[in-house]
């Protein structure tokens, strides 16, 4: 019932906006029912938040609101929500999770498509694999029209085991027992696993006797009773309470097959039998025994592979955690692979496991690590070569198992056939229109977006490895993943690329990989597949190198540079981490290793440079903390593509602010300011004053009274403006590291530069129909323009294939460029040189001399930025400037080495 005090608010709220015509109304938590008061003269709304009400549906004088970007009707009682059929909604972001939607409402289909739409926790989505639970709106709605369609659907029992630890304490040799308990342990012999080990067995598993377990009378062969006397109840009124504990060990002798007393029953009960939903009010005490295969995942233990373990640590997982007492480091062991898997696993159940119990026993603080890590189910003592606890650590795996939500999941029959026969194919991998063949046979899945949607179902689970957004990877199916993880692990281990410090050749994969498993032509892929995994990538302007981070030297490279920045600093950045994962640095170079100044990287830092600012970044494992110091006069531009690519990794490692890391920046008192150690304010303290209205605070060192705004200008994260070229020549080094596989035709380079530019967020179109031909007769086709989120363009490029300098040829496409495509006059444009000859060095050097000496375009200027920006040669960049109604505007030449 609404509370009268409540209404006034609400009133007085609604009245305030209408007198002041804010653009945001706040009417949550008032326990509204309805919107007390008439509001369409509100037309100017464009954010109304109506969370925490009592709301059975959206209330129509909100949804007839013409300008509404942002509704939040998140927990309430929403049942059913009526958008109306014809009309236009402005909305960009809908929030209509923790309310009770039974289906998903059709009306949702009259908003426009590109609205965010969040829904967590609505009823709809019970049941649902968590692969598809997390995907879009739409997604969801297809996913669950196929179920409601399909007159076949399986249950899933399935999940993946994983082995952590430190190196040499018996992982493996623990999965082969859990497997096969007579496995004969010789000491000693067992190879230490290089990268991971793949395999699977089963196990069965007694649940709950009621849904999703047990579903139809056909259930029945797979019952089992407790033998403890009759379990006819007598009672009519009995309630079944889920009186199956999840978390109860069942012992499989106490129960016997529900077939031994069937035929005691006479048709009539068998009749009855055959109708339940369950057998709970028959059988309160029965179970039912389902057969689980469990995908085990052996992960080596050295430290060289902690960074790349990360990305394949997934949810719907069981971890074992293995640990032996003979080692002196247990406490670090512990805290950094519990609090992993915490953080990339969406908190998984642990299992955390003593090996070679026989040898040695050590007590450690239980009741400390539960409190710390709420995911660990228990701790086991096991001995690999007694068998000692073996028994105890399979009981408490299926007892985890049922405890699993994801058990049971519904996914359409005809797909779990399509996966079995996917299984069969004796290869590794496959492509694309393979894959789309098997899902066709016996029509089994037909429709194409079906398919796609059960490709990345596979993709997610991890049964098969595909990224059908990547242009280069979209035909790539991998339905071995083992045969993927095996090649990043071996090049990894390959000593000729571990003394070369992470730097290899692309011809030099022929020797590294087996060509059995590994033929040439799939290595362009699979370092594309370790490219978006950040686990190397390519140096600019060379046209075959690449580089792994993780094996980089820890020494500094570039000490002088590092020193100038230092002392130049006009910006001081650190976070603190109370746990800090492996690879932060390693995976920020890789993202953005188009901006690293010459070749100023090392395996704990690096220095960046964009435009005429300097970025160093340091990162401390003992300390546990990232620093970053910026030098030069756009230094806050250049922080703020440090801080938000970092944000975007804390996001992948699912860690949030304040709990897993804390921002700080340098006091600015004439104490600290210039001193090697600064006191360092924690920057969401200095927010939260702000918001409070107290603009001072004070030096923990000086005691001097501090103004905030003026100290934190410089840090407020804002959205970065990286130059564009930065990324055309990111897309023009990749399209020299996969020159083999593109047709060498002007368009598929032009195809390949606008696909890797969009790949990377930036709205780029190629072959666009824009400007006017060379004669200026009719309209010409330009090869790329690049546009802003509003449509607006930012910039053009053209390209051109040149096998020698063809002048004519030259200078026709940089006069359409700058003259015909370019009326407005953008302050920047491109022409990237796509050169298919043998000399790339004499090549350049007279195209140079020909746009600054015989072109006929006469540019005031044409310098050789080169140097300033790369540090290797097969990529060159020329800047030639010229006017345009009064305005000065820049050309970059972009010559690409493709020969």
């Amino acid at each position: 019932m609404q509370n009268n005090r409540n209404i006034q608010i609400a009133l007085q709220r609604i009245e305030e906006v209408r007198n002041q015509k804010l653009l945001f109304l706040d009417l949550s938590r008032l326990s509204l029912e309805n919107i007390p008061c008439s509001i369409s003269d509100l037309t100017f709304l464009i954010d109304v938040d109506i969370s925490y009400n009592n709301f059975n549906s959206i209330p129509i004088e909100i949804i007839r609101l013409e300008n509404l970007l942002y509704l939040n009707a998140s927990n309430n009682n929403i049942s059913f929500i009526d958008f109306e059929f014809g009309s236009t909604y402005a909305l960009r972001e809908l929030d209509i999770s923790d309310n009770f939607l039974n289906m998903i409402p059709d009306s949702l289909s009259f908003l426009n498509k590109e609205a965010l739409i969040h829904y967590a926790n609505n009823p709809f989505l019970k049941g649902l694999p968590i692969e598809i639970e997390y995907q879009s709106f739409e997604y969801i709605k297809y996913y669950l029209e196929l179920i409601n369609n399909r007159n076949e659907v399986h249950r899933l029992y399935e999940t993946k085991l994983i082995f952590v630890g430190s190196g040499e304490v018996g992982k493996t040799t623990l999965m082969k027992v859990l497997k096969n308990e007579n496995f004969f342990v010789e000491i000693g012999i067992e190879p230490t696993t290089h990268g991971i080990n793949i395999d699977s067995f089963t196990y069965d598993v007694f649940f709950s006797n009621q849904p999703p377990h047990y579903n139809s009378f056909k259930d029945i062969q797979d019952v089992y009773l407790k033998d403890n006397g009759d379990y006819e109840s007598e009672n009519e009124d009995y309630i079944y309470e889920e009186n199956i504990d999840k978390n109860f060990n069942y012992n499989e002798n106490d129960y016997y097959s529900i077939n031994e007393i069937l035929g005691e029953y006479d048709e009539d009960t068998i009749a009855e039998l055959m109708v339940l939903p369950d057998l709970s009010y028959f059988f309160p005490e029965s179970v039912i025994e389902k057969t689980v295969k469990i995908n085990l995942w052996d992960f080596g233990g050295q430290e060289i592979y902690y960074a790349t373990h990360q990305f394949f640590l997934t949810k719907k997982s069981i971890y074992l955690f293995v640990w032996e007492p003979r080692k002196d480091n247990n406490d670090d062991d512990f805290d950094y692979w519990l609090k992993t898997i915490q953080l990339l696993s969406a908190d998984s159940p642990v299992i955390v496991v003593m090996n070679k119990a026989d040898i040695r026993y050590k007590n450690i603080d239980k009741a400390n690590y539960i409190k710390k890590f709420k995911n660990i189910s228990a701790f086991i003592s096991v001995s690999c070569l007694t068998k000692e606890g073996i028994t105890d650590l399979q009981n408490e795996i299926k007892k985890t198992i049922r405890s699993l939500k994801h058990i049971g999941d519904k996914i359409p029959k005809s797909w779990i056939r399509v996966r079995e026969k996917i299984k069969e194919i004796k290869s590794d991998y496959i492509n694309y229109n393979i894959f789309s063949d098997v899902c066709r046979q016996n029509k089994l899945i037909t429709d194409k977006k079906e398919i796609d949607l059960f490709i990345e179902y596979l993709h997610d689970i991890g049964d098969i490895i595909n990224f059908k957004e990547d242009s280069i990877l979209r035909n790539l199916v991998i339905i071995n993943p083992q045969w993927a993880t095996k090649a990043v692990y071996s090049l990894i281990d390959t000593i000729e690329v571990q003394k070369n410090n992470g730097v290899f050749n692309f011809f030099e994969l022929e020797k590294f990989w087996d060509s059995k498993l590994y033929p040439s032509d799939k290595h362009i892929e699979l370092l594309q597949l370790m490219e978006k995994f950040d686990i190397c990538f390519k140096l600019i302007g060379a046209k075959d190198i690449y580089v792994i981070p993780e094996l980089l030297k820890t020494e500094i490279s570039n000490m002088s540079l590092v020193n100038e920045i230092e002392s130049n600093a006009v910006l001081k950045f650190q976070i603190y981490y109370t746990f800090m994962p492996h690879g932060i640095v390693t995976k920020l170079i890789c993202r953005l290793f188009n901006l690293i100044h010459k070749e100023s990287y090392w395996k704990n830092g690096v220095i960046f440079q964009h435009e005429i600012s300097k970025g160093l970044v340091i990162s401390d494992r003992q300390k546990k903390t990232i620093t970053i110091t910026i030098s030069g006069k756009q230094s806050v531009n250049l922080l703020a593509i440090i801080r938000n690519e970092l944000k975007n990794i804390h996001s992948d490692f699912n860690m949030s602010e304040t709990k897993d890391f804390i921002e700080k920046i340098p006091c600015n008192c004439n104490i600290c300011e210039g001193s090697s150690e600064p006191y360092y304010f924690r920057y969401d303290v200095l927010k939260n004053f702000i918001s409070k209205d107290k603009n001072i605070i004070d030096c923990h060192i000086s005691a001097q009274s501090i103004d905030i705004i003026k100290l934190i200008s410089g840090y407020t994260l804002i959205k970065p403006t990286k130059k564009l070229i930065y990324e055309i020549l990111s897309a023009a080094s990749q399209l020299q590291g996969q020159n083999q596989i593109i047709h060498n035709n002007e368009d598929a380079r032009n195809s390949f530069i606008s696909g890797r530019l969009s790949y990377r967020g930036i709205v780029s179109k190629d072959q666009s129909n824009w400007g006017s031909s060379a004669s200026g007769k009719s309209q010409g086709r330009l090869d790329i323009k690049v546009e802003d989120g509003e449509g607006k363009i930012i910039s053009i490029i053209e390209g051109v294939n040149l096998k020698s300098l063809d002048t004519q040829n030259i200078d026709n496409h940089i006069s359409k460029l700058i003259k015909n495509y370019d009326p407005s006059g953008l302050s920047e444009k491109y022409i990237c040189v796509y050169y298919d000859g043998n000399n790339f060095d004499e090549f350049s050097k007279k195209y140079f001399n020909h746009i600054v000496y015989h072109s006929l375009l006469n540019f005031n200027s044409t310098t050789n930025e080169s140097k300033n920006m790369l540090e290797n040669t097969e990529i060159l960049i020329y800047k030639s400037l010229y006017e345009r109604t009064s305005r000065e505007i820049c050309l970059y030449h972009i010559l690409i080495n493709l020969g």
